[in-house]
């Protein structure tokens, strides 16, 4: 009973919280709507039962009729208000959750905060219902509406009996009518707990089910012919998901509701057996009395208008709320660096170390550079060494488990960690490809500027894409998508450019530091000898930082820096690090003798 108390406080205080989202307008309308709505049924049966007394009597029954039909074609119109009304406030409380989503999502500063699969399944928990527009948190509240509406009923018939037939008769039909609710509604509410732990599963299956339409994933599945196995895959998800379900609904359904039916059977017993121990009673009275039992055994069922919407529609609501949580909790990043000067002479790391959530094992563990200002760094390592984890932790998207990183000198206090990434500029290794025009694809690396076209040109020429544009059906405003109206696909190396233009533009702009994770990995040997052949140039002044496993480039940093056991082993120019003999050195004749034997034919020793 605490239990249930408990829950219905709660519904009650997530009720208030989605209030916030809708216009107090809309939301007194549809409380009042809901409310007549109720109470017009009741309206109809005194006035059914007062015509019988009429023509009982010998009497007019029109003016009662009357009551009567304008009672019910009140109501007629009211049901289609209640669901236009419902409807407003549905789309109002799940632009509202869209619009939480986006929020959390997008203001996460550490890539740590948007980790973990739990944060995973609860938002997918949410994403699911809001794209497919169904069982959403607002068609949970619209679900409370309408429930309005049917305790208004209930309340309204238990007042006609307690008038027409007595205190106790009432009591009983009404008790009846409560418990055999209350038994589908805590029935529900463990529903709701069974569909929210499956969450994860559901996701899974999502997942599978969404691979066969992506394009992304085409190709491997129609050359390796997984069809089947995904088939399967999704098969064996699916009966382990649905055996669960059953099994919970099993204990849901079983005996808790043969008690609840034996006890409704028991009191509509006794109120037929109090109703029929009633003195003399005319037809008009008798008429109101039957009809009232009937609207409370009506009752006491599942109301398909808010039931499964309120099982549903709070699960998701539930898990916006654990998703909210997670962002707001102590695991979350704290969102501060050292502070950023307006004139810093370089960056520096000390001792920086680093290790992935629930993973523990250091992918960095002392960390030590000195970039100065202006000038550019190359890092380079075997596969796996923590390049790119690096990059990630000076863009300030990766917050060190140990030392420190610093812009030169430092005035405290520190600074939001958005202005510390607002001093980057970065292309990936795996970039995004937004389904946007060129235009759009380009300025996002500074999206708050105001670009023309001479400035995304530009950009465009400097990473040497120039002649795309004129291929282009719409130019610069053609999107770069083959699924979109007018849209065109571009191949894998000018995507790379595309991002390396992002990066120029938004170094043009006002960043301050280039960085480049593999810059050239999807251009050819032309373009990518094109490329740094112009790099020093294109970066002149700009501090710049440099990730790539091909030597013969990187040598013409202003320092190299090797990434070796979590270590940084060995740092210098290409002649110093050559002369040192280490690891460097071995690593870039291997690459070298590689190099000349593909381009001789000849075969490697």
């Amino acid at each position: 009973m605490i239990s249930t108390a408990a829950h219905r406080l709660r519904r009650l205080q997530d009720l208030r919280e989605m209030t916030r989202a809708v216009p107090r307008v809309l939301l007194l309308c549809a409380l009042t709507v809901n409310v007549v709505a109720g109470a017009l049924p009741i309206v109809f049966l005194v006035g059914i039962g007062r015509a019988v007394g009429d023509i009982h009597a010998g009497q007019s029954p029109n003016l009662h009729l009357a009551i009567a039909v304008g009672a019910f074609t009140a109501q007629q119109v009211l049901s289609s208000s209640q669901l236009v009304v419902a409807a407003a406030v549905t789309h109002r409380i799940n632009a509202h959750c869209s619009a939480e989503v986006l929020r959390l999502t997008l203001g996460a500063p550490s890539l740590s905060d948007l980790e973990g699969s739990d944060l995973a399944d609860d938002l997918h928990a949410v994403c699911e219902p809001l794209e497919a527009m169904t069982n959403t948190p607002g068609d949970a509240f619209a679900g409370a509406l309408f429930l309005i509406a049917r305790y208004t009923q209930l309340g309204g018939a238990a007042a006609i009996l307690s008038t027409v037939v007595g205190p106790g008769t009432a009591a009983v039909v009404v008790t009846a009518a409560l418990v055999a609710r209350t038994g589908h509604a805590n029935a529900f509410r463990k529903w709701g707990k069974i569909v929210s732990s499956l969450r994860g599963a559901r996701r899974a299956i999502a997942y599978l089910r969404d691979l066969g339409m992506e394009s992304g994933t085409a190709k491997e599945i129609r050359i390796f012919r997984l069809g089947p196995w995904i088939e399967r895959k999704f098969a064996a998800h699916a009966d382990r998901f649905n055996s669960t379900q059953w099994a919970g609904r099993s204990k849901i359904y079983g005996r808790p509701f043969a008690a609840y039916s034996i006890f409704v059977g028991a009191g509509l017993i006794g109120s037929l057996v109090l109703f029929t121990n009633q003195p003399s009673m005319d037809p008009s009275r008798a008429v109101i009395a039957l009809q009232a039992v009937v609207l409370c055994g009506r009752f006491g069922t599942i109301f398909p208008e808010s039931d499964t919407k309120l099982v549903y529609g709070f699960s998701a609501w539930e898990s916006l709320t654990r998703a909210k949580r997670r962002f707001q909790g102590p695991e979350t990043t704290n969102g501060k660096q050292p502070a950023v000067p307006d004139t810093w002479h370089r960056l520096t790391l000390e001792n920086v170390g680093f290790s992935y959530t629930g993973n523990g094992v250091d992918v960095l563990k002392s960390v030590n550079l000195d970039i100065p200002a202006g000038t550019s760094l190359a890092v380079v390592g075997v596969n796996g060494a923590g390049k790119t984890t690096l990059t990630k932790i000076i863009t300030g998207l990766y917050q060190p488990t140990s030392g420190s990183i610093r812009f030169v000198p430092v005035d405290p206090p520190g600074a939001d960690i958005l202005t510390w990434q607002n001093q980057f500029a970065v292309a990936f290794q795996n970039f995004s490809r937004f389904p946007f025009s060129l235009r759009e694809n380009v300025t996002i690396g500074s999206a708050t500027h105001n670009a023309d076209d001479a400035d995304v040109l530009e950009a465009i020429g400097l990473a040497g894409l120039g002649p795309l544009v004129g291929a282009l059906p719409a130019g610069l405003d053609t999107p770069l998508d083959g699924n979109t109206e007018g849209g065109v696909d571009v191949s894998g190396g000018q995507w790379q450019r595309i991002a390396l233009a992002r990066s120029l533009f938004a170094i043009k702009n006002g960043r301050k530091v280039l960085v480049l994770d593999e810059p050239t990995a999807q251009l050819d040997a032309r373009g990518e000898a094109d490329f740094y052949d112009r790099f020093l140039e294109l970066t002149k002044g700009t501090t710049s930082i440099v990730i790539s496993h091909r030597f013969s480039t990187v040598r013409r940093a202003d320092q190299i820096a090797v990434l070796d056991g979590g270590f940084i082993t060995e740092r210098g120019s290409h002649e110093e690090l050559m002369r040192l003999g280490g690891l460097y050195a071995k690593m870039f004749h291997a690459q070298a003798e590689r190099y000349q034997c593909s381009e001789t034919g000849g075969e490697q020793r």
